[in-house]
């Protein structure tokens, strides 16, 4: 016990001793799903502070996506999803060993 408290006092000084540091990053890559809702990643940061990390990111608004077709997709999968497990869900209960036997 003793032992464990005077590690954790060091590894607290330690931690005091390191400056923060930052990665800036000006345009990380946006998944074309997040334009399909209307905007885009721009100017995240990682910040390394003391005793936690620190993640932000500002966005940009968009007027048309980049691929229309997987929007239609994306938007699809955003509305029925919950629908479909359900059923699945429903469909497992009902059902177990067949669930498994298909596995």
């Amino acid at each position: 016990m003793l032992v464990t408290s005077a590690v954790n006092v060091q590894m607290e000084q330690a931690l005091k001793m390191v400056r923060p540091l930052e990665y800036p990053m000006r345009n990380p890559p946006t998944p074309k799903e997040l334009e399909c809702l209307g905007f885009k990643l721009s100017k995240a940061n990682i910040d390394f502070r003391k005793g936690y990390l620190e993640l932000s990111c500002g966005y940009k608004m968009v007027r048309e996506p980049s691929d229309p077709s997987l929007c239609g997709q994306f938007i699809d999968a955003l509305r029925n999803g919950p629908k479909d497990m359900l059923e699945k869900s429903q469909e497992i209960i009902s059902n177990p060993r067949a669930f498994i036997d298909d596995r």
